[in-house]
């Protein structure tokens, strides 16, 4: 019998993982290989999730195969829905790799049914203004956590849509949509809001070469958002490139390396 025979390679991670198109993929949750590091970074995220005020904006920083992407989608599962396959599964890889941290994760009997998960919103740089990208994001993520629930949508979600649709969104405009679906989170009995920004630093480059952006201060608010106390505490994680230009530190920094 040859080595070919004795030796499978997981063919899923012989390409980069686009956080969007993959983000619900069994495969990129199944196949995760917690590495020490990104156990690490978990156990801090964790440490976040029940203090009432504590930094809750993170931005993960690293080169190209650094495993990011890959880290931020398992992560959007470890938060979900308690009773999704993918979030199971997801637990399933964490209690493999370190069963205390995977108990943190775990919500079980009456707890899990009565609870929710975050609402989860993830979007992929590019160049355009971040602002319409981020309100159209939250527009369907929340779209998303609604979707399976019995009775009237909460009205933020049709204020996003149209931010979506206006010639221009403000940082006033965004942080009160965000705001109000925090508030409505915390109705439906939601324990908070996680946003994922891959590929930052495309928003970050449209940003240097259009006079007047404003998306800078908007990433701002966002971070000291994330810092406030509420019943759906909001999540920001964004992840950058180690060799880009252009750069922003959102409190604390993490960086990934296999």
């Amino acid at each position: 019998m040859s080595l070919a025979d004795q030796i499978i390679v997981n063919a899923h991670y012989t390409r980069s993982v686009n956080l969007e198109r993959d983000c619900n993929s069994p495969n990129v949750v199944r196949g995760y290989i917690p590495t020490p590091r990104a156990l690490h970074t978990l156990g801090r995220i964790a440490d976040t999730l029940d203090a009432e005020v504590a930094p809750r904006a993170w931005s993960l920083v690293g080169p190209y195969g650094a495993g990011k992407s890959s880290f931020a989608a398992f992560l959007t599962h470890l938060l979900s829905a308690p009773e999704a396959d993918n979030t199971q599964a997801a637990l399933d890889v964490l209690d493999t790799a370190e069963p205390a941290l995977a108990r943190r994760f775990r919500l079980e009997g009456e707890d899990a049914k009565a609870h929710r998960g975050h609402c989860v919103m993830v979007l992929t740089g590019s160049p355009e203004p971040f602002a319409k990208r981020l309100a159209a994001a939250l527009a369907d993520g929340a779209a998303r956590y609604w979707a399976e629930r019995t009775g009237r949508r909460p009205d933020v979600i049709e204020a996003l849509r149209r931010l979506c649709d206006a010639d221009q969104v403000t940082t006033s405009e965004l942080m009160a949509a965000v705001s109000a679906l925090q508030d409505a989170i915390a109705r439906a009995g939601g324990p908070g809001l996680l946003l994922v920004i891959d590929e930052l630093g495309k928003f970050l480059e449209y940003e240097a070469r259009h006079y007047g952006a404003n998306d800078i201060f908007l990433l701002q608010a966002l971070a000291e958002r994330a810092n406030a106390a509420h019943a759906a505490k909001l999540t920001v994680v964004v992840l950058l490139h180690q060799a880009g230009r252009a750069r922003i530190n959102l409190h604390p920094k993490t960086t990934l390396a296999r």
